[in-house]
């Protein structure tokens, strides 16, 4: 156990059966044993030391997340920072982080740190597209500032966004951002029964920094316990209520009023985006929506060592019946337990605008993403990137495919071709690597879809865990026109969509019987536009 301890002179120490007088304390450095109990003063940090933190291409200071260990184990955080870090819900959402059992510090591109004579391990990391710093420095009493120069590697053009963070305020959601290499993060207002969280950060809108490479745009989580939680990303106005249908979400005794229907229409009426937010759960209505049309993106919230847990299985059934839906992470950042952009997203916004949410927007709309905890990936089917649509003639043919997936460190097993829902081929032997490529070519018979997945067995150790693979949004094959329609999936979607209007037609509290069959014809309705795909008979 280790204890910060102030004594008077004439103080007793008490642990156990020992009793130590102060002046029997053993000096720093120094052990002394009484009645079996061990004391030992650890060195005290005196030495303030001046840390700078640099791009290596360009010198620019370049804010990140640190650790630094004592040789005894001890954190030692920054000037300014806390020794002990609470890692619960809404609860120290400031510049800390606990990643498991190892706390960090975000610090700006310069900080001080005070640390004790001796070697001293150092971590320093700036998200995924930088080589992290781990290494041991010799403090013994000088002055010299400590500059840590972090190798880059390119992204490609591709830009990162975290669009589901809670709770911490706007600058400190930038300082964040800006250390994780995080262009945009998404800071989403949202209700707990009569408590409104970052309600009053709203109408900021968007906070960035003086050269407006990185921007927190504020937005809001609209959620019910039953039907669903949507992300109502960069819709600033507020969207009230933000809950509806009763507790834990909405005040108890609430009755049905809202949809997700209604919330994302009123988001898109702002120019903003609606989100399946950690997709499917909670599942009901966003089945509904998600045929309807409504849902632009669904939101991985972590990713499985193989990058096919239930979410992404959920997801191709929606693309085995023929919609076009791109995927996008976002972390639901809800306490120190969790890094921005832990998970991301990475988007490729048109070359040579500035960096704004409509520019991200607009190309999540047209699925030029992939999600990532840790890698980067990018597939391309005869040149075509992610989002786009292969027009094939009705006899079929064939592409040329493309993978490659790279990271900062060797933290990638194997990079998977997805086609319809099946891996086709693969690359790399489960050794990580820092980059693999694959190149196939693949016969086309029916309309569909192929993506790329890379798999890691390598982990973010947060409050949702993440294996540290990435996985890309579809390029679309078009053949003859003809839809691609999954039975088997359609009837699962069917069977939620049944359930979800089972539950306003049943259970949910309403105002009045008019208002319960008006609330449920929207399921009826969203049911009969999925038949209508089924009754038109299968695509090739």
């Amino acid at each position: 156990m280790v204890v910060d301890l102030a004594v008077a002179p004439d103080a007793t120490l008490t642990i156990g059966p020992a009793h130590i007088a102060a002046a029997e304390l053993p000096p720093e450095g120094g052990r002394r044993t009484s009645n079996g109990v061990t004391i030992e003063a650890l060195p005290t940090p005196t030495h303030r030391l001046e840390v700078e933190i640099v791009d290596a291409a360009t010198g620019r200071p370049t804010p990140a997340r640190v650790r630094f260990l004592a040789p005894d184990g001890r954190y030692l955080p920054p000037l300014g920072h806390r020794d002990e870090v609470n890692p619960w819900l809404n609860e120290d959402s400031g510049a800390d982080v606990v990643l498991g059992d190892s706390t960090y510090a975000y610090v700006p591109g310069r900080f001080p740190i005070a640390l004790p004579t001796g070697a001293i391990e150092m971590e320093v990391v700036h998200g995924f597209s930088h080589r992290p710093v781990r290494r041991t420095i010799e403090v013994d009493g000088g002055r010299a500032p400590l500059v840590v120069p972090l190798d880059a590697v390119d992204a490609d053009g591709w830009t990162a966004v975290d669009g589901h963070v809670h709770f911490i305020s706007p600058t400190s959601a930038l300082l964040q951002a800006r250390a994780e290499g995080v262009a945009i993060v998404n800071l989403l207002a949202t209700q707990w029964g009569d408590h409104h969280t970052s309600l009053s950060d709203l109408p900021a809108k968007v906070v960035a920094d003086t050269d407006g490479e990185h921007l927190v745009v504020m937005g809001s989580e609209n959620r019910q316990n039953m039907l669903g939680h949507i992300g109502l990303l960069g819709a600033s106005d507020p969207v009230l209520p933000m809950a509806s249908a009763g507790p834990p979400e909405a005040r108890m005794g609430d009755p049905l009023e809202w949809l997700m229907r209604d919330w994302a229409d009123a988001s898109r009426a702002q120019d903003g985006l609606a989100v399946a937010v950690h997709f499917p759960l909670p599942y009901a209505e966003i089945a509904a929506d998600i045929v309807c049309g409504r849902i632009d993106a669904v939101e991985l919230q972590a990713l499985t060592p193989g990058v096919d847990g239930p979410s992404i299985r959920e997801w191709y059934r929606f693309l085995a019946c023929g919609y076009r839906l791109p995927v996008v992470g976002g972390t639901d950042k809800m306490s120190a337990e969790v890094p921005v952009g832990a998970i991301r997203t990475y988007a490729r916004l048109d070359s040579g605008q500035p960096l704004s949410f409509a520019g991200f927007a607009e190309a999540v709309r047209a699925g030029r993403t992939f999600v990532s905890s840790g890698a980067l990936i990018d597939i391309k089917v005869d040149g075509h990137g992610q989002g786009d649509v292969i027009v094939i003639g009705a006899n079929g043919g064939t592409v040329d495919v493309r993978v490659k997936a790279w990271a900062a460190q060797p933290i990638i097993d194997t990079i998977e071709l997805i086609h319809d829902g099946r891996v086709i081929a693969t690359a790399g032997d489960g050794t990580p690597t820092e980059r693999l490529d694959l190149a196939e070519r693949v016969t086309v018979t029916g309309s569909g879809w192929l993506a790329a997945r890379a798999t890691s067995s390598a982990h973010i150790h947060s409050a949702f865990s993440t294996s540290m693979g990435a996985h890309s949004s579809p390029v679309y094959l078009d053949v003859a026109g003809r839809r691609p329609f999954s039975e088997e999936d359609a009837r699962v979607i069917g069977t939620i969509i049944d359930g979800a209007r089972t539950w306003v037609e049943t259970i949910a509290a309403v105002h009045s019987p008019d208002e319960r069959t008006r609330l449920a014809e929207y399921f009826t309705s969203s049911r009969a536009t999925l038949d209508e795909l089924g009754n038109a008979g299968p695509a090739g």
